[in-house]
């Protein structure tokens, strides 16, 4: 009788409801998804990140006091909003005031913000729709209860969490390398003319977090290649900031969901963090279901095993003769963890074996494959309640797209430079060689910033490159950046009442979610 009840009233009430607010939720909500913003979600951002690095190029500019050219400066720009790390010019002689205007663009464009950004997006979306005191309807009543509060209370979670991952991880980072700085590695500062630990440690700990290789020191990290903590440290940071950031962040969400059921103090924020576990692609882009994220880790450590069994074999004499053993164990393991994306660098790139140098370069160009080809294949269909069906992608279709397009993006630009740089390259056999170019092209797009350099520089290898071929690099790291977003929002992403064009299959899934509860 309660059942049979439920669904008359919800099909009787349905008319009179929809009529009511059908209109007002539109007209809220279609600012939104029909503009350019989430319609085109992927030109939005890249304009949006192409006049962050126009405002961040002047800026450096004004304020340069090394004879630093326009051109050059929007180099670094493009570089440290892309979280790259290539630089044109002796990074280490910028002043301070640049330092810090490419600190903060570094933190603005790390991945890990990337995702806040969407999540609040999400969450700004929600807060203006539904208000209880609009109706008292039973109807509304269920949908706030069951979408809205479901939803909502997981957005919120989300939001925390990553605010706490975000903070937290450089917190933690930064105390443990300032503290590690003034107790054992003064003698290094000292020598590099650097007063302050604190202001190393926090440019470090934010470039290494955000996977930008830029560095205070003219050497990258080579002066601490015998020093293992802070190498382990930024190896962990490394993967923390990027490819792995979503298997870390499933793991806190679980921990704390764990921690709050023992708790059993706060039973509404278990529950937004039971629906973010199960359903963690209605609320953000940055974690995935548990068999996504376990086939991520899986593909992630493969990968990584087959690098480090690479430096293991053909580079192990490659690096200097004063290390020790666990000193070339670990300076592997951060350069394995650095090629992918960071940037980083504690050994001479271009004295390595010639075997290696190749595989850094194929790791860099399919350095955010695995987490693109994964958000893609997580991608939810809309709609109310738990266990969202997967309409993603399916792999071999993404594979063959990324096969065209990231090889049309990178071997374009490197196709136009040698042209341009066609002199260069046949007067210069030895030191300015194809390979090296390639190397540059893969490291620009996929964001990571090693170069091989060139005898006599204390900049990357496209600093000797003319200004046309640095614009078609800077070009390479922004379309980089942004590889693998969508081209829109996802349907997930949006308010679940507006993602419904028929206003009685969203009723039928409430009413058949009050008749499992009545049965219940």
């Amino acid at each position: 009788m309660i059942i049979r009840q439920s669904i008359d009233f919800t099909q009787n009430q349905h008319g009179m409801w929809y009529g009511q607010h059908h209109d007002r939720m539109k007209h809220q909500i279609s600012a939104v998804i029909h503009g350019p913003g989430a319609r085109h979600f992927f030109w939005a951002h890249l304009v949006t990140w192409t006049l962050a690095a126009l405002i961040g190029g002047w800026i450096i500019w004004v304020f340069d006091s090394i004879g630093t050219s326009f051109v050059d400066s929007m180099f670094i720009s493009v570089s440290a909003v892309t979280s790259t790390g290539l630089s044109t010019v002796p990074f280490f002689q910028l002043s301070t005031v640049q330092h810090a205007v490419v600190l903060f663009l570094v933190f603005i464009g790390g991945p890990v913000i990337d995702a806040l950004y969407i999540v609040l997006l999400k969450w700004s979306l929600w807060r203006p729709v539904g208000s209880r005191q609009q109706s008292q309807d039973i109807i509304q009543e269920h949908v706030m209860m069951i979408s809205f509060r479901q939803e909502q209370g997981a957005i919120a979670v989300a939001v925390w969490l990553l605010l706490m991952y975000l903070i937290g991880v450089q917190l933690i980072a930064f105390v443990a390398f300032w503290l590690y700085l003034k107790w054992y590695s003064v003698d290094i500062l000292d020598h590099n003319g650097i007063t302050s630990p604190a202001w190393f440690s926090i440019f470090h700990t934010i470039n290494g977090f955000n996977n930008s290789g830029f560095g205070l020191l003219s050497d990258s990290l080579v002066q601490f290649q015998r020093q293992s903590f802070p190498l382990v440290m930024l190896s962990i940071l490394f993967m923390a900031g990027f490819t792995p950031f979503p298997i870390f962040l499933r793991w806190m969400t679980w921990i704390t969901h764990q921690l709050m059921t023992m708790a059993c103090n706060n039973h509404r924020a278990t529950a937004s963090l039971h629906y973010l576990l199960r359903n963690p692609r209605r609320i953000t882009t940055a974690m995935f279901p548990s068999s996504y994220t376990r086939y991520l880790l899986g593909i992630l450590v493969l990968i990584w095993v087959i690098q480090l069994s690479d430096y293991l074999i053909f580079s192990w004499n490659c690096m200097p003769a004063e290390m020790n053993t666990l000193n070339k164990v670990i300076n592997s393991i951060f350069q394995v963890s650095s090629s992918r994306t960071a940037g980083f660098n504690t050994v001479n790139i271009s004295a390595l074996h010639p075997g290696t140098q190749v595989m850094i370069a194929i790791m860099m160009f399919i350095s955010a494959i695995p987490v693109s080809v994964t958000t893609r294949s997580t991608r939810t269909k809309p709609g109310i309640g738990e266990e969202g069906e997967v309409e993603g992608i399916s792999v071999g279709s993404q594979m063959k797209r990324m096969a065209f397009w990231d090889s049309t993006w990178l071997f374009l630009p490197f196709y136009l430079i040698c042209t341009i740089e066609g002199d260069r390259l046949m007067n210069d056999p030895q030191h300015f060689t194809y390979f090296k170019v390639l190397f540059e092209c893969c490291s620009a797009y996929g964001t990571v910033g090693l170069s091989l350099g060139y005898p006599g520089s204390l900049c990357s290898f496209s600093a000797q490159w003319s200004t046309a071929s640095k614009l078609l690099l800077m070009v390479s790291m922004m379309l980089g950046r942004h590889r693998g977003f969508p081209d829109h929002l996802d349907q997930a992403l949006l308010p679940t009442c507006s993602l419904s064009s028929r206003p009685f299959e969203v009723h039928s899934r409430v009413s058949s979610l009050m008749i499992t509860q009545s049965i219940n």
